[in-house]
């Protein structure tokens, strides 16, 4: 049996914590415990993204991968946000690789389930579009 995550306590993931309890309880059933070391690449650039994370106490790097294999930092995230985006906003795959930067514990979730979820949920939908947001502003 899965135990309950006290999503109001700081160091928690602040968009989980802002569903609805009726969203919250559905994605509950989906969402798997992570332990992320640094260094853990969760998704390199141009590949399928597979799941979505939502870091408790870590940060998430997203690094944009350069023609000769360095990578520049565009933004990262923390327990205010998720790591697989693009899932949510129409895209299969993305230019930037996302790596732990400090090591913690994620909730992740798989993006399949995670997109027909979006879909058919418009808190979340509105939700998730003002981090996409918030995210575009960081990076600009």
């Amino acid at each position: 049996m899965r135990q309950a995550l006290p999503l109001n306590r700081p160091g928690n993931n602040r968009l989980l914590a802002a569903l609805s309890e009726s969203d919250r309880d559905v994605l509950w059933l989906e969402l798997e415990f992570v332990r992320l070391p640094v260094g853990a690449v969760l998704r390199e650039a141009n590949a399928k993204v597979t799941h979505a994370y939502f870091p408790l106490d870590c940060v998430v790097s997203w690094r944009y991968v350069l023609g000769d294999g360095g990578a520049a930092e565009i933004a990262m995230t923390g327990n205010e946000g998720m790591a697989g985006l693009s899932v949510l906003l129409g895209g299969d795959t993305t230019v930037s690789r996302s790596i732990v930067q400090i090591a913690g514990t994620a909730c992740r979730v798989r993006a399949p389930f995670l997109r027909r979820f979006f879909e058919q949920r418009p808190g979340l939908q509105r939700l998730v579009l003002r981090y996409a947001q918030a995210m575009m502003t960081q990076i600009g």
